[in-house]
């Protein structure tokens, strides 16, 4: 998750979020975000005692 949110500073540069330009910055990669999520529940599956925990909804967000 920590990589995801640290998308927020990286300016885009190929996809919707290229056309903000700057606008976008401070807004984490919804893309990396969920790619992340996917891997923390599909961990959860395999391992469920040593995965980590899936964050709750409002601490992913970065305002």
């Amino acid at each position: 998750i920590r990589g995801a949110l640290a998308t927020a500073s990286l300016r885009p540069r190929r996809g919707r979020a290229s056309y903000v330009g700057d606008h976008a910055l401070g807004v984490p990669d919804p893309g990396a975000l969920a790619v992340a999520l996917l891997f923390m529940a599909l961990a959860d599956i395999h391992e469920p005692a040593t995965a980590p925990r899936l964050p709750a909804p409002g601490h992913i967000t970065v305002i």
